[in-house]
């Protein structure tokens, strides 16, 4: 479409790349092609992956709120 952007749909996503880089969880987020390379993200495993780490978050704010 050039550079004219009308009628063009967006979505977001993620890169396969940055997210195999994730510390400790990102090779269960990520697949790798036959060559090892980075190459797709599984989407229905992201909201699964942020439980604990909001949790944590929760529990770091609650603790500074009542300092």
């Amino acid at each position: 479409n050039g550079e004219n952007e009308t009628g063009l749909q967006r979505l977001l996503g993620l890169i396969a790349e940055d997210v195999i880089q994730i510390p400790v969880i990102g090779e269960l987020l990520a697949n790798r092609d036959d060559k090892g390379r980075p190459d797709s993200v599984n989407y229905d495993r992201i909201a699964v992956a942020l439980i604990p780490l909001l949790k944590n978050l929760n529990d770091r704010l609650t603790a500074l709120e009542t300092k």
